[in-house]
């Protein structure tokens, strides 16, 4: 920009110049001035043109993607060719890094194994991986249309999908989860990405597994229950009228009574497990949660020493959840804890809470034997249990009553220093709570 400052300051200086000479009379001279400030004029304007048209290749050369662009040095006196291959260099270096980018992004999506899909707002496919393509057996999807000729029950369902909307959908010959999430981009406007879970043959066996293993508790329960009712009844029956002892018959109805009792709290829980009741959120002081948790939880020691309970639980806390659900799932895991320090010399729980960027957290420790490595795994299984006379409900069912609420039941790493089980309730933010 040094040559245009100079011959700005030259033109002033022959302006001025040709104006005083012109007042002078000495129009020879102001002639000179004046042709020389023309020339000059000329000068500027040329190499402004020449500028505005080289920024304006580059401006084109940018739009058609060309980085490559470059501007000999030669052709300006000053550094306005260096600026402006400087300006191409860097716009290149993005277009390199972005290209690497989308290069990494494509690797990761086609090998990650869940189908992803992204659609603008015409249900136009933007882009998609090896993995949904391999689930739909096709090599391209150019649009919703293509799937529809195909998978009308699917290309339905994936315009009818809204963000954070989830469904499923029955393929000939399997099942896909299908998940929706929504954004706005510049370029793409309103896009929607879909991503498919194919439900594997393992998650099926699982669950075939889990059902087989519901009936079989099931009926081991109910035969548990019934067995005795119905040979205390056919006895009774048996006995003639001249033999029967009252005292007989009290003892027999009080058996029948204890293994209907069962029976009917073994189908309650059974109930709950299966029937979950949609959650009724709110908040409440955690608090008060424990303090009603611990009042009955002192009806359930059988040991001979008392169990200690420790509680450090801030009353400024609140969670937002179901109450009553929330409540039933504390109780199981306090009541859990209870049992296992049963024997225990020094019987300890610990109910401690915090809150941290929004997210609640309930700790309850108990000083019990630590829970076998093998059967960690199966602790949060419907119907597994370690117990004699245990039903293997209470975790399965704590554990859903949390998912069901946003929220997460976990078993804690075994802390060795204090011999500690622990297990954690997390509870979700008063923003995904009301969503």
């Amino acid at each position: 920009m040094i040559r245009i400052t100079v011959a700005l300051i030259c033109l002033v200086a022959f302006t001025i110049a040709a104006t005083f000479l012109y007042i002078y009379k000495e129009y020879i001279l102001c002639g000179v001035c004046a042709s020389l400030a023309f020339i000059d004029s000329l000068m500027i304007v040329r190499i402004l043109v020449s500028v505005d048209i080289d920024m304006s290749i580059l401006i084109e050369a940018v739009k058609n993607q060309d980085t490559s662009l470059r501007f000999p040095k030669r052709k300006y006196y000053a550094r306005v060719g260096e600026k402006l291959n400087q300006i191409s260099a860097m716009l290149h270096d993005v277009r390199v890094k972005t290209a690497e980018k989308q290069h990494y992004f494509n690797i990761i999506l086609d090998n990650i194994q869940v189908g992803v899909m992204v659609v603008d707002s015409r249900m136009r496919v933007i882009t998609t991986n090896k993995t949904c393509l391999s689930m739909l057996y096709m090599d391209i999807v150019p649009c919703i249309d293509r799937i529809r000729k195909i998978y009308p029950e699917l290309a339905s369902s994936l315009c009818g999908l809204r963000h954070k909307d989830c469904t499923s959908v029955q393929l000939p010959d399997r099942n896909l989860s299908i998940a929706c999430s929504e954004a706005s981009f510049f370029h793409y406007g309103k896009i929607k990405l879909f991503v498919l879970t194919e439900i594997s043959q393992a998650l099926n066996r699982k669950e075939e597994e889990t059902w087989s293993l519901s009936v079989r508790t099931l009926s081991h329960e109910i035969m548990n229950s019934l067995a005795p009712i119905i040979s205390i009844s056919q006895t009774l029956r048996e006995v003639p009228d001249e033999e029967i002892d009252m005292n007989i018959i009290r003892e027999s109805l009080d058996t029948i009574s204890s293994m209907s009792e069962n029976l009917k709290l073994f189908a309650q829980n059974y109930r709950a497990l299966a029937l979950m009741p949609n959650p009724q959120i709110s908040s409440h002081s955690l608090l008060s949660m424990i303090k009603e948790v611990i009042g009955v939880a002192t009806h359930w020691q059988s040991g001979i020493k008392p169990i200690a309970f420790e509680v450090n639980v801030p009353e400024s806390i609140i969670v937002y959840c179901d109450r009553t659900l929330t409540i039933r799932a504390i109780s199981n895991v306090v009541k859990n804890a209870v049992e296992a320090v049963t024997l225990n010399d020094n019987p300890i729980i610990t109910i401690f809470g915090s809150q941290e960027s929004n997210r609640s957290t309930l700790s309850i420790s108990n000083n019990g034997p630590i829970i076998p490595a093998n059967i960690i795994k199966d602790i949060f299984t419907p119907f597994f249990t370690t117990r004699s006379g245990g039903q293997g409900i209470g975790l399965s069912l704590s554990k859903r009553i949390m998912s069901a609420q946003r929220g997460a039941l976990v078993l804690e790493q075994y802390d060795k220093k204090r011999n500690y089980t622990t297990f954690s309730f997390q509870f979700m933010t008063e923003g995904a709570a009301f969503q």
